[in-house]
């Protein structure tokens, strides 16, 4: 049998989470900024797509794997492994707070898309978006206190902000052109 390489070990800075398909399906794969030692992080027949840091030993994810396109947390290690939504998904899209402490994603369990944030454990999930719009692609503000996200409310995809709570939401583009995925 061949090995499986060992991860990386953490360097502040010093790793890159991403998705691949070079294994036959979407795999989360970890690799050292000069991208040297590529490591397959999942390993699973499922699709395992959208990974982002939480923290610097864990990886939120979203996989099929349960049936459904659920949120995963899962260590650098390949180990220990949990199920952050309850299935009433689909659920994707995850993206970590600078701090750690809370994770945004999509669900389109209510016929559309949605921004939710919840507790690294899965606890406290609470819908932020609620206008029968595609609301998707979060992604924090460097100090956790705003989530951008791109939103059609208005008639074509633009980048919205709104605080961490949910409140105030804002258009920032407004015009005729798409714009998306904020960072």
């Amino acid at each position: 049998p061949t090995p499986t390489p060992t991860p990386p070990p953490y360097v502040p800075g010093g790793r890159i989470t991403f998705q691949s398909d070079r294994s036959g399906n979407l795999e989360i794969m970890m690799m050292g900024l000069d991208g040297a030692n590529p490591v397959n992080v999942t390993n699973s027949p499922s699709s395992d797509q959208d990974p982002s840091w939480c923290g610097d030993e864990t990886i939120a994810f979203a996989s099929d794997r349960n049936g459904g396109l659920e949120i995963y947390l899962l260590s650098t290690e390949g180990t220990a492994l949990a199920m952050l939504t309850d299935g009433s998904g689909p659920n994707f899209s995850p993206a970590c707070s600078p701090s750690g402490g809370q994770i945004a994603y999509v669900s389109s369990g209510g016929g559309d898309d949605e921004i939710y944030v919840m507790n690294p454990d899965g606890s406290s999930q609470q819908r932020l978006t609620t206008h029968g719009a595609t609301d998707n692609f979060p992604a924090w503000s460097p100090d956790g206190s705003k989530i951008l996200f791109v939103s059609d409310r208005d008639g074509n995809r633009e980048i919205y902000v709104m605080n961490a709570d949910g409140s105030d939401q804002n258009n920032l583009t407004n015009n005729a052109s798409m714009d998306a995925v904020p960072a």
